[in-house]
Formats: structure tokens, sequence, C-alpha cells
């Protein structure tokens, strides 16, 4: 994570140049709460537009001494109850906001065309692995079955050679030789095997017995051994299907996260969002990412990182209520910001805050919130932006981001005049 940050801010340091540094607060008070920390201080000046200027207020940063991690950790999303009042007027949407709804409307629909056929192909897996999985237990009883009938032929082979054991001895005492009472004495069918010279000199009764037994033992083989080898093949079709079937459903797990995140966004774009740092700023997909692995804090990163010079403006994406505005152990300066779409918004690590502000303040999409810093825990100069529809789990606000920031770009480029 920090590497990747450490690119951004090369990538920016010629743009910070251009941008006046934000000033350090000189006097600080502050109250303290169980969760955030409101704050006042002196004010200083951060840029708004070329050639303007808007005066902030700056908080005493609240990153413990000695720490540089960016841990980012998800705070708790405030559930305050919030109506976010009417606008004065109706929305009236700008040329970027026509072209993001455009762009969102196609890439949703190109997700839900690919979630259905990865819906497809997950059902075409677990039917695969339930056809497989019966010709298993199939196999399996037929298996059990035979093994049975394997158990009752050995009984038939103990009495056969009882048999032959008894004729032998009656054939000894009627008269037989030394040969007979070899047979007789025979401890296992195996000695049988080797005697079979004898057999030929049994009586018709004795050569039934021994053609059941030789008949039964025979049986027992290739049966067994054929139902054996097709029962590991069942088996192998089996856990091919199962890993297909394991493929196939985090296919559509992604899919069906990717169509969520567009569909959140979609409805989130359509009043209008702005993009929530000002330029010069750079940003990529962190969202998931492992943080402070093999700690007692270890988590996954839930925001987007938006590298920009320190005193970059930050602006509220869209129109809605401030719920809280202080200061939390990882993220530094925060804001919760809740939009009228019912989206709630994490900012993080702020260098200040604008003027007055405060929590229940009503803002317009585009007001300026603050300026980017490094506050909390931190490696360098970003915003930490979380995106909570409706207030539940944090979303991959990446797509939403990225198709905002080209459209605004695209739209300026053309200039005026389109």
């Amino acid at each position: 994570m920090r590497r990747r940050l450490l690119t951004f801010f090369v990538a920016l340091t010629g743009a910070a140049l251009a941008l006046p540094a934000v000033a350090g607060a000189d006097t600080t008070t502050s109250t303290t709460s169980s969760s955030t920390t409101s704050t006042t201080a002196a004010p200083v000046t951060v840029p708004t537009t070329p050639g303007s200027t808007t005066t902030t207020t700056t908080p005493p940063s609240n990153q413990p001494p000695g720490t540089d991690g960016d841990g980012d950790r998800p705070p708790p999303v405030p559930q305050d109850p919030v109506a976010v009042p009417p606008a004065d007027a109706p929305f009236t949407p700008s040329a970027s906001d026509i072209l993001v709804t455009k762009v969102l409307g196609s890439r949703l629909a190109q997700a839900r065309r690919g979630l259905a056929t990865a819906s497809q192909a997950r059902a075409a897996a677990a039917a695969l692995v339930a056809q497989q999985q019966s010709e298993v237990d199939d196999l399996e009883a037929k298996v059990v079955d035979l093994q049975a009938k394997q158990a009752r032929a050995v009984r038939l082979l103990q009495e056969t050679h009882a048999r032959l054991k008894r004729r032998a001895l009656a054939a000894y005492t009627n008269g037989g030789n030394l040969e007979q009472l070899a047979v007789m004495s025979a401890t296992s069918l195996t000695n049988y095997d080797r005697r079979k010279g004898f057999i030929v000199s049994l009586n018709r009764g004795d050569a039934r017995a021994a053609k059941a037994y030789q008949e039964a033992r025979k049986a027992l083989g290739n049966d067994l051994l054929k139902l054996s080898d097709k029962l590991d093949l069942a088996k192998a079709a089996l856990e091919g299907a199962r890993s297909s079937n394991d493929s196939a459903v985090q296919v559509w797990d992604q899919k069906t996260l990717e169509y969520k995140m567009l569909q959140a966004g979609s409805v989130i774009a359509i009043g209008g969002f702005v993009f929530p740092v000002a330029d010069p700023h750079a940003f990529s997909g962190f969202f998931g990412e492992p943080r402070a692995v093999g700690t007692d804090h270890e988590h996954t990163h839930q925001g987007i990182d938006i590298a920009a010079p320190i005193g970059t403006p930050l602006l509220a994406c869209e129109r809605g209520v401030l719920l809280q505005v202080g200061s939390d152990l990882y993220g530094g300066n925060s804001i919760w910001l809740v939009g009228a779409s019912g989206a709630r918004y994490y900012y993080a690590h702020l260098s200040a805050f604008a003027p007055n502000l405060h929590s229940g303040q009503v803002v317009a999409a585009g007001d300026v919130l603050g300026a980017v810093g490094s506050t909390g825990e931190s490696t360098g100069p970003h915003l930490h932006f979380e995106i909570h529809p409706n207030g539940g789990p944090a979303i991959d606000g990446y797509p939403l981001l990225k198709t905002v920031d080209d459209a605004t770009h695209a739209v300026r480029s053309k200039g005026p005049s389109h």
C-alpha cells in the first residue's frame, strides 16, 4: 500500500508546488466524546478555484506519536436517522452528470448480462456436481452390496473346503491313500489348489463341490475389480465437477458484486455526484486489500485512497447533511456525510475543515468541506473515501469514481461550446 501511494505522491509532486500548503494552527481547543473530537482552531487558507481562496479551520492531528502505517481501520458507520431536506430548486443535471448516467447505465446493462451468464454457468456446474454425486452414491451402494455377496461367497468357499475335507476323510476311512490325507489336512484354499491332482480321484459329488468352489472364487474377483475401477473414475469426475463449481461460484460472486456496485453507483449518480477531490489527484483500486496483517487490528481496506497534494480542496460528493465532523484515531480529521441518495460517505485524513463546518449542516454537491492531509494513520497526503449505500457495508467505489472523474475531464476538455 505504501509503495502504491508513494507512486501517486511522486506523480503529483510537480502539481503540489502550484498549491499553497495549509498552514499549521497556532492554538486549539477540543472537546472529546466517545467516538469523535470536535475542534476549533486558527483559520488557514485552502485554495478552491484558481484566483480564489476559502478560509478554513485546522484541527490538531490525532495521529499517535511514532505511528506510520495508513491503517484506515474502518470506523462504525453512524446510523443516526437523518432526513436530507429538499433542494430549493429542482436538480438540473450538468453535461458531466448526463455522461456519467449514460456510461453507468451502459456498464450496468453489461454487468447484468454478465451476471445472467454467470448464473447460468453456476446452475449448470451445480447440476453436474449433483449428477456426479448421484453416480458415486449409486456405485458405492453397489460396492457395499457386492461386498456382502463377497462375504457370502467366502462362507461358501469355507463350506466347500470343509466338505472336501470331510469327503477326503471319508475316502481315507474307506481305504484311501496318504495323498487323500494330505488334502484333508490342508489348512487353506491355496493348499487345496496345489493339490488339484487329487480332485480327479474324487467321486462325482466331490467334483461338484470343487466346481462350486472354483466358480464362487472366480465370481469374487472380476466384478468387484471392475466396480472399484468405475467408482474411482466416478470420484475423480466428481472432484473435477466440484472444482468447476467452485470456479463458477467465484465468477458469480464477482459478477454479483460488480453488478451491485454499478447499481448502487447508478442510484447515487441520478441526483448528481461530484468527484470528492479537486484536481490534481490520482487514485487506484485498493478496496478489500488486507491491512495490519498479523496484528490485533487486522482488517480489509474499506475505501478508495485518492492521492493529492496537501491542501487540495475536498468537495461534498452529493447534496446532503453532515453527520459527524471531528477526528478519530485511524482516520485523523474526518467527516461523515449522508447524501440525498441515502448513501453515507466517510472522508478521512483531512488537514483542515472548511470554516464553521459542523454536524447537521446541509451541503450542496461540490461545496468545499476541507483539505487533503495526512492526519491519523497515514503514510502521505491523500483522502481515504468510503461509500456506504443506505448506511450498509462499504462498496468498492472505484467504478463510480472512475466514471465520474473521466466524464468530468471529458466534458472540460470539450469546452463550453460543446
